[in-house]
């Protein structure tokens, strides 16, 4: 959690699915906040807006990486204020707030960005993609990580309580490789 990586919660709004309403939104909370996380409306839907409203705003440093589940993240800037744009699906919420919003958090809170990773011998293979680079979900059990069953990034019940990330390169892992699991603190 956010308050859990040195980070204070101070709003949290809901607004229309409205161009000026978003905007609106995010100026006045980049007005008062070190950092904007906002889920959803990164996509190319035809009413996914957060990445135009930010163009509009400010810079817009990237948009999409080459990052499974999470594809259609996005980093931009109202002000000085970092606004991440996370994708709307629960499992690629959950993956990118490990990747780009906890990075982010530790940062602004004087603190090493990076997790705090572990080395543990898979317990299975762990497919990859063959041109993304994977964010999976496992669960540690006496020096072996366990890869969750992830079905889809739209579920993410499978992969509650699961005790850290392992980054699977294009092509995938094999069972018994050393890896480093990436903790959430």
């Amino acid at each position: 959690s956010c308050t859990a990586l040195g980070g204070v919660v101070t709003a949290t709004v809901r607004t229309l699915d409205d161009p000026e309403a978003i905007e609106s939104a995010l100026a006045e909370l980049a007005s008062a906040a070190d950092l904007v996380v906002s889920s959803g409306g990164a996509s190319v839907g035809e009413r996914d807006w957060l990445r135009a409203v930010l163009e509009r705003r400010g810079p817009l440093t990237f948009w999409k990486v080459n990052l499974r589940p999470g594809n259609p993240v996005a980093l931009g800037r109202i002000g000085e204020v970092p606004i991440i744009v996370l994708p709307g699906n629960p499992g690629s919420v959950a993956a990118c707030t490990h990747v780009f919003v906890a990075r982010a958090i530790r940062s602004l809170a004087g603190r090493d960005p990076e997790p705090l990773g572990v080395p543990a011998g898979l317990a299975e293979d762990v497919a990859g993609d063959s041109q993304r680079t994977v964010v999976h979900p496992v669960f540690l059990d006496n020096g072996r990580a366990r890869p969750a069953a992830v079905r889809s990034s739209q579920v993410l019940s499978n992969a509650l309580g699961a005790d850290g990330w392992v980054i699977v390169p294009p092509g995938g892992l094999g069972a018994g490789e050393v890896v480093t699991v990436e903790l959430d603190t």
